[in-house]
């Protein structure tokens, strides 16, 4: 824990991926446009316990497109889906925002670990596809 949020370092396939997790905190909205600034990829993760972080998903995407750079990789990530009798955001929802938006998206549960390696692995051999097809 970094002031309360979270950086992780992680090696894929020999490139190292850092992670800031901010976890969607309005405390933490005045210096989250710094790390937009330098990223290759941003997860916008929607809590599937919570109908508000559903409707969430288009303020994230504004400060995405407000702060990141123009080429930047987003995907979409429906967490906590160990919690089934919690669940009040559908797969069938997810995967139409996500449709809708022509994002990506994955279902995971960072508790049990559930498609988390998946998720990252897919940003890392995205983002190394997209840097070495722009080179030719």
């Amino acid at each position: 824990m970094l002031n309360g949020q979270c950086f992780h370092r992680k090696c894929v396939f020999a490139r190292s991926l850092c992670r800031w997790d901010t976890a969607g905190q309005d405390k933490f909205r005045s210096i989250t446009s710094a790390y937009y600034r330098g990223s290759h990829a941003v997860i916008i993760v929607v809590d599937v316990t919570s109908e508000t972080s559903f409707r969430n998903v288009h303020v994230w995407l504004q400060e995405v497109s407000r702060f990141a750079p123009a080429d930047v990789s987003v995907v979409l990530c429906a967490n906590k889906t160990d919690l089934v009798d919690r669940r009040v955001v559908s797969s069938e929802a997810i995967n139409q925002l996500a449709q809708d938006l022509r994002l990506p998206v994955f279902e995971v549960s960072a508790k049990s670990a559930v498609h988390v390696v998946d998720l990252f692995t897919s940003v890392a051999v995205r983002h190394a596809n997209e840097r070495y097809d722009s080179c030719y």
